[in-house]
């Protein structure tokens, strides 16, 4: 490629990324709780929890209906009386209407709307702690992605360097072989070695482009929005596993998802229950009724009114259902109940393991760190020493590569440990309350 060429091409490049946008993490997770679909879908069955749980669905409220009929009708009348007579209406018209209102209430059904109204706020928490599920799901995936691009973003930095020191490489060989100092065997591995790096380099972009496309995806955005992420890592060292399990026990959103199971059921229970005891309900109501007729001994009437009283009904045998069904639903407060003790057995498991996990991969971090050292002063002398032809191409080759190899498992140490950290985080319930849900 000819020197201009390539300078137009760096330019190209240089332009493109600085039009790049800049997302921060703290962006990209704003954006992704209000817009992502599945944390939308998951509001809306939380709203229906919301919606339900209100005293007309518990059975405090009374409840009133209006029902109106109107009836036409023509017939022929014929009639035949005992003293002789006859009466005969051919087509009379006869109208009807009607009108009754009527409100019922009931003031006791043995303590039911009470256990109702507990169950319905029950469901309530429980669709606002589901959807926190979610959401905690989803911001795992989010971040998780994005410290992965952080990383492939900064090992693409690192191929970069590594395929500028192969291309000086290349050059410098070929001005030795140019002027007779060098031999082709060197010059020809170098170009073998430029061409590698400039593969690996160009699959590295790749993978960086398609991190890019999850986050927009995550975010609800045109997938093919350009942009560069604008954090950095920084490992937090400092968790303790005690204050980790307190929290988890506490706040754990699946651990919270099974108690509230377990309410549900006791309260269940309650409104099976109530079904023993009388109940007493309230009415009133008022009617109308106005008759107009061509045929008959009354040609129209009208009667308005209103009455009202009390009714009082106790279910003295049902083929024992209501045995049945508290039985059964006993049964699920048992299964509630141990599901609640296996739920906080995995997780205090997992909880360890992650902590366990989390140590593991500072270590390795911190050694990572020290090797990534040695290997740069390394590759600079190897530089040196390369220049002033004390080493061949294989040996630098060889230096390079081993750097390239520290440099790219330091990067993935440091994920390992921002992954374990994002596990430890939502096992202990602080993800949603960190992101400030």
């Amino acid at each position: 490629m000819p020197k201009y060429l390539s300078i137009i091409f760096l330019l190209f490049i240089a332009n493109d990324i600085l039009a790049q946008e800049k997302l921060s993490l703290e962006t990209a997770v704003i954006e992704t709780l209000d817009k992502n679909f599945s944390i939308v879908i998951a509001r809306k069955s939380e709203q229906i929890a919301v919606n339900n749980n209100d005293l007309g669905n518990a059975g405090f409220l009374p409840t009133a209906n209006l029902e109106s009929t109107y009836t036409r009708s023509q017939t022929d009348t014929e009639q035949q009386f005992f003293d002789g007579r006859e009466f005969n209406v051919p087509g009379a018209r006869s109208q009807v209407f009607n009108t009754n209102a009527r409100l019922d209430w009931v003031l006791f059904d043995g303590f039911r709307m009470f256990a109702a109204k507990e169950r319905l706020g029950y469901m309530e928490d429980l669709g606002k702690t589901q959807t926190q599920i979610v959401m905690e799901n989803v911001l795992v995936e989010l971040v998780s992605t994005y410290y992965q691009l952080i990383t492939q973003q900064e090992l693409l930095q690192v191929y970069k360097d590594a395929l500028e020191v192969s291309q000086s490489r290349r050059d410098l060989i070929q001005k030795r072989f140019e002027l007779g100092a060098g031999n082709r065997i060197d010059l020809l591995q170098t170009m073998v070695n430029v061409n590698a790096d400039s593969s690996q380099y160009i699959m590295q972009q790749n993978t960086v482009r398609r991190l890019r496309t999850l986050v927009n995806q995550f975010m609800n955005r045109d997938i093919k929005t350009n942009f560069e992420a604008s954090d950095e890592i920084q490992l937090n060292k400092s968790l303790i596993y005690e204050e980790l399990l307190e929290d988890a026990l506490l706040q754990n959103r699946t651990m919270t998802e099974a108690r509230l199971n377990l309410k549900v059921n006791e309260t269940s229970i309650d409104e099976i229950k109530s079904r023993y005891w009388p109940q007493l309900n309230f009415f009133a109501g008022l009617s109308y009724n106005q008759l107009e007729n061509e045929a008959g001994f009354i040609q129209s009437s009208r009667n308005q009114g209103f009455n009202y009283g009390l009714n009082m009904r106790l279910n003295l045998f049902n083929g024992f259902n209501d045995r049945r069904e508290i039985q059964n639903q006993k049964i699920l407060k048992e299964t509630s109940e141990n599901m609640v003790k296996d739920i906080q057995l995995r997780l205090t498991t997992n909880l360890y393991n992650a902590y366990n996990d989390y140590q593991t991969a500072i270590t390795i971090a911190e050694f990572e760190e020290k090797n990534l050292q040695i290997a740069t002063q390394n590759l600079d002398i190897a530089m040196e020493q390369f220049n002033l032809a004390v080493i061949n191409e294989v040996t630098f080759r060889e230096i390079q590569q081993n750097a390239v190899e520290v440099a790219n498992r330091l990067l993935q140490a440091r994920f390992d440990v921002k992954l374990t950290e994002l596990e430890l985080m939502q096992l202990s319930g602080g993800l949603i309350r960190n992101a400030g849900y």
